[in-house]
């Protein structure tokens, strides 16, 4: 309007120049226009100023500042703009700086880069990647520090020192390389004063292989020269003394031993290591002993490969007494024996092969025994045993085969004419045997076949019996046997053909058949075994009767969808074992039954509840679960109820919340809302009494804003009025309050420019100084 109302005024001003309008009046309204350029250029500099405080750009805010300074804009919009301004410009310094301090090394400088931009409000993401950087400079700054201290205690090589500069260096991070070259610094130094320790207790002992050992790790773990000196000097030492020892004994063990060239070596040893004088004579009596010894030996040996006895026995004697090795002295005792068993032995073979040749008991047994004594070749031996095991056999079948004779055992009479028959025992003997065998064998048929049929007869086996009756028969058993034997036959047959009436009872379906077979199989003694398939069988037609039956209650309780019934039939169901399948649907149908109760249930306490959600979700499972039409439309009925209720408390909160908001166009929407929901008359009302004070707040607003564009002192001051009665924006007030102002300076400037005018027309001191003074006053132009 501000503009419409310059643009006008300027056209008039044209029109007025090109009319030939007085000057006079034309600068006036020049003036005027002046006025309300500056004016409207004070408000736009102002309005993009607060624009500019909002985006907070410095380029921006310093356009805005310059141009609202050039436009005159108020110094309390001016101020906010300069302080948002040095604001900005505190906040990029701080920025840049912490972008900088961030990009380096320095700590001290980042922290206090970061306190800065803290303070002037740097953006968070900036502040907390400086706040990382930091964190990572001092975690750098403390990893160096704890690789120089490990660093020093490598190179001390102390152990404390290690084991602190260590667990500093794993808390800083450290290079893994450089921690685990001061576990290894820690370790060598560990193992250096160990191996010294070790060192200095070996030098205190008496063991060499102990000291020699520790000189050896303490060389390699690079121990004081010092100490390795004293342990070298010790070692020495400890060398020399277990030589001679050595020496002394490997002296005496070949005394022992008695060994001549063990001894000459030993002694030579002993007398070179300083042994004792005494030791070294023992040595040399030894080694006498020794030679003596060997001599004898040699003797021994010459006469034990010969064939002299009494030289033999000469060189065995002569070696005993010189101490010859017992084993040496034994082989020539052994070879004496030897030559004299020799001479034995061909006297033990002449006497055996008289024996053999006259194939007597007696004879055999003596010469077999001197042969033995004798160790005859076995070639010998075995063919005098032979011969008298044969003639011991054929007494022993001839003996055997009379006592069988005598005897009732068919085996053994067969064994024993077969053994005589292989011994070759007399014919005569052999003839008895024959014939009283096959006597036997006659009586050993008969009762066989009599043991047979009193087995087949408690086997009860038809084919058995028949088979057994006539080998009996056959055998001449006795007929009261005989006649037992058919009897048995008799019963069997009965008993087989009450097995095989239960066996065709069992195969069918007829429960009262199967019965009656049963019993029937009991009577006649049928197999146990086969009396219990039939009962199980039975059983099992009993079983699926109830079955069937039991499938029929459990279908007759689906169809009904009653949970009792259900109840009831299932567990008759489950009693007489139905099938999985039917068990299954009864056991669903009873669940959808229970579910559709409990739903029905819900549905009716939630129909009496107040939740909308409850109900809701009870409908969902009542449809679900098919509950019945009636309970359905009844809980829809009250869902719609409870929605109608929170659709108006809705409405009538969104009313009373706009009411207090004061928006045209959120009260015109909450009250048609709260109409169409049906709420109270008295809350509609205060929205619409609402409504009325909000439509003439905006109608004053825009008037006092017209007004406040215009330049109509009078109009302007009504519409101020009109605001202020109405409750306008305070600002809005102020704002056509100034404007009111602007117009009455100006009208008394005017005013005072006029009289002044008048007053140099008629050039009277009074009426100057009078005008000047309200010129002054009303700050006319100094021109």
């Amino acid at each position: 309007a501000a503009g419409k109302d310059i643009e006008a005024l300027a056209e008039a001003l044209r029109e007025a120049e090109v009319a030939g309008v007085d000057k006079e009046r034309v600068a006036e309204g020049q003036n005027q226009l002046q006025q309300l350029r500056q004016e409207a250029a004070r408000k736009e500099a102002e309005d993009a100023l607060l624009q500019a405080l909002k985006s907070k750009d410095i380029a921006s805010l310093e356009s805005a500042v310059g141009k609202a300074e050039e436009a005159g804009a108020s110094e309390q919009v001016i101020g906010k703009g300069k302080a948002a301004l040095a604001e900005a410009r505190a906040k990029k310094e701080a920025a840049e700086n912490l972008a900088k301090a961030t990009a380096g090394k320095d700590i001290d400088d980042l922290a206090a880069a970061l306190d800065a931009a803290t303070q002037t409000g740097v953006d968070t993401q900036v502040v907390e990647k400086a706040e990382k950087r930091l964190a990572a400079l001092k975690e750098e700054a403390a990893r160096k520090e704890a690789e120089a201290e490990l660093q020093k205690a490598v190179e001390a090589e102390d152990i404390k020192m290690l084991e602190a500069a260590i667990a500093q260096a794993e808390s800083a991070k450290v290079d893994k390389k450089a921690v685990e070259k001061g576990r290894k610094s820690l370790a060598e130094a560990k193992a250096r004063k160990e191996a010294a320790d070790a060192l200095f207790a070996s030098t205190d002992g008496t063991s060499i292989e102990a000291l020699e050992a520790a000189l050896k790790q303490a060389k390699s773990r690079k121990v004081s020269a010092t100490l390795l000196e004293a342990g070298e000097a010790k070692l020495t030492a400890f060398r020399e003394e277990a030589a001679r020892q050595g020496a002394e004994d490997i002296l005496l063990k070949a005394i022992d031993a008695a060994a001549i060239a063990g001894l000459e070596t030993a002694i030579a040893k002993a007398e070179a290591a300083k042994v004792s004088d005494e030791v070294i004579d023992k040595g040399k009596a030894a080694l006498a002993e020794a030679r003596a010894r060997k001599e004898a030996t040699d003797a021994l040996a010459k006469a034990t490969a010969g064939k002299d006895a009494e030289a033999l026995s000469a060189a065995i004697e002569a070696a005993k007494e010189t101490g010859v090795d017992k084993d040496v002295v034994k082989k020539g005792e052994k070879r004496l024996a030897t030559l004299k068993e020799e001479a034995a032995r061909k006297d033990a073979e002449d006497s055996l092969q008289k024996a053999v040749e006259a194939e007597d008991i007696a004879m055999l047994e003596v010469a077999l025994a001197q042969a033995e004594k004798a160790k005859l070749e076995k070639k010998a031996l075995d063919k005098g045993r032979k011969t008298l095991e044969e003639a011991k056999s054929r007494e022993a079948a001839a003996d055997a085969l009379s006592a069988s004779t005598d005897g009732s055992s068919i085996e053994a009479l067969e064994a024993a004419l077969k053994k005589a028959t292989s011994c070759k025992v007399s014919k005569a003997l052999l003839d008895a045997g024959e014939a009283k065998l096959a006597t036997l064998r006659e009586e050993a048929a008969r009762e066989q076949a009599e043991a047979a049929l009193l087995k087949a007869i408690e086997a009860a086996s038809i084919s058995g019996l028949e088979t057994a009756i006539a080998k009996a028969e056959g055998a001449k058993v006795g007929e009261e046997v005989i006649g037992k034997g058919k009897s048995a036959l008799a019963e069997a047959r009965a008993k087989k053909e009450a097995t095989d009436g239960l066996a065709k009872a069992t195969a069918g379906s007829d429960m009262e058949a199967l019965a009656a077979a049963i019993e029937a199989a009991k009577e006649k003694g049928v197999d146990k075994d086969v009396v219990e398939k039939g009962e199980k069988r039975l059983t099992t037609l009993k079983e699926e009767a109830a079955q069937k039956e039991a499938e029929v209650e459990l279908q007759k309780a689906v169809e009904a969808e009653d949970i009792a019934m259900l109840e009831a039939a299932l567990a008759q169901a489950e009693t007489a074992k139905v099938e999985k399948k039917a068990l299954d649907k009864g056991r669903k149908t009873l669940e959808e039954a229970k579910s559709r109760e409990a739903a029905a249930d819900a549905l009716s306490a939630s129909t009496d509840g107040s939740s909308i959600e409850a109900l809701e979700a009870a409908l969902k499972k009542a449809t679900t679960c098919k509950v019945s039409k009636a309970v359905l439309d009844a809980g829809e009925a009250k869902l719609a109820t409870l929605r109608e209720e929170a659709s108006r408390k809705q409405a009538e909160a969104a009313l009373l919340k706009a009411i207090e908001a004061e928006s045209i166009s959120g009260l015109e929407t909450a009250i048609a809302k709260a109409e169409t929901a049906k709420v109270s008359e008295e809350v509609i009302g205060k929205g619409k009494a609402a409504l009325a004070e909000a439509r003439a707040k905006k109608e004053a607003t825009d008037g006092l804003a017209k007004a406040t564009a215009g330049s109509d002192t009078e109009a302007l001051a009504a519409a101020i009025q009109a605001a202020k009665e109405k409750g306008v924006d305070k600002d809005v007030v102020e704002k056509g309050e100034k404007r009111l102002t602007t117009l009455k300076e100006e009208a008394a400037r005017k005013e005072a420019e006029v009289e002044l005018q008048k007053a140099v027309e008629a050039e009277d001191i009074a009426m100057l100084e009078a005008a000047l003074e309200r010129a002054e006053a009303a700050k006319v132009e100094k021109k």
